[in-house]
């Protein structure tokens, strides 16, 4: 089968999050099948190149809607199935010319709540113009449904790759490293976090706040003097770029937070907690009906959303606990749900169906 994947942007240095899903998922059904992915085109970035074995194709905002029509012709063959994955539903308008001038099978994929006015779910009935769609939440599920879209939609968790993170044995520490990792933004919560710190510290000794970031621009007005009285808390590390031994840095947290304020343009099956649950290291996050669809009170540890007292009280009852490991083995037993091997097979049998 040939497969074409549609996204926004995929840069070769940047790991995020739609980039790392998107190119595994492809990795994986390209074992069986053709697939390329089909990108904007960015200032940086090539027209086209081969990453971790799958070919990119970029086009600019002119040449976009077209980039199936020109793939084909570059590839010299048809593609079955064209998917796009974008959480604004109008974003299925990329591919109005296949639907009008080509018999390839259109899908499209919602794996979060867009922050964009255009993202609105008030454009959902434009999803009608697909021959499936899939997300990975109930909640966007209903959305979707109550605002016109009529198609079937597929429920299908998202993915990550349980032969990379997995257990490892655990180094033994004098001290509790609390870890974040993930993009410096407030949509992620990270300011709550470094509030919440020096509290921590006068209640708790013997730990560590370890923060790994991506390399970005962030916002300096917010974060700058936050971080300049961190300096002062001697147990404080926030670095920033590429992490290459984030499954070790997972592995020797004795927990993780995430502390986000709602799951706006953030996958709702965050890939970081996945990732933690897979290498059994506990998770401490917001209290949000996305994840509690994903994970109840019995595998993770929850505080209300946007409260930074309510994180200390928790972060601190993690600390003492000597329960947390009971925690991870139950979250741990659903973690075969979100096996990149069984959720591609998954995306192939919604595929072939359509073929049918």
């Amino acid at each position: 089968m040939n497969i074409a994947f549609y996204t926004n942007f995929i840069d070769t240095e940047i790991p995020e999050a739609t980039k790392i899903s998107v190119l595994s998922l492809a990795k994986e059904l390209s074992k069986e099948n053709k697939v390329v992915i089909i990108a904007r085109h960015t200032k940086n970035s090539k027209k086209e190149e081969i990453l971790e074995g799958i070919k990119i194709f970029r086009f600019n905002k002119l040449f976009y809607p077209f980039g199936l029509f020109l793939c084909q012709k570059k590839e010299n063959l048809k593609f079955d199935i064209v998917q796009s994955f974008s959480s604004a539903p109008i974003k299925i308008l990329d591919l109005l010319f296949v639907r009008l001038f080509s018999r390839t099978k259109i899908v499209h994929n919602v794996k979060s709540h867009s922050k964009h006015w255009l993202g609105s779910y008030k454009f959902a009935f434009l999803l009608n113009l697909a021959d499936a769609i899939i997300t990975n939440s109930n909640i966007i599920k209903t959305k979707l449904m109550q605002n016109g879209c009529k198609k079937k939609i597929n429920l299908i968790n998202s993915h990550i790759d349980l032969t990379k993170f997995k257990l490892q044995k655990k180094k033994n520490s004098d001290k509790k490293t609390i870890l974040y990792y993930g993009p410096f933004s407030k949509r992620k919560g990270v300011e709550l976090l470094m509030n919440a710190i020096p509290k921590i510290n006068k209640l708790v000794k013997g730990i560590e706040f370890k923060f790994l970031c991506k390399d970005q621009n962030y916002d300096e007005q917010l974060y700058q003097p936050l971080i300049e009285d961190l300096k002062e808390e001697k147990n404080v590390l926030i670095k920033f770029g590429k992490t290459n031994n984030l499954v070790d840095e997972i592995n020797n947290a004795y927990l993780a937070v995430f502390p986000y304020p709602d799951l706006i343009a953030t996958e709702t099956n965050p890939l970081s907690i996945l990732e933690c649950v897979a290498c059994k290291t506990p998770v401490l996050t917001s209290d949000l009906p996305e994840i509690k669809e994903m994970f109840d009170e019995n595998e993770l540890l929850f505080f209300s959303p946007k409260n930074k007292e309510s994180l200390i009280v928790k972060l601190i009852y993690a600390l003492n606990s000597k329960n947390l490991n009971k925690l991870t083995e139950k979250a741990f037993l659903k973690i075969k749900n979100y096996d990149l091997k069984s959720i591609s097979k998954k995306f192939l049998s919604v595929y072939l169906s359509l073929k049918k």
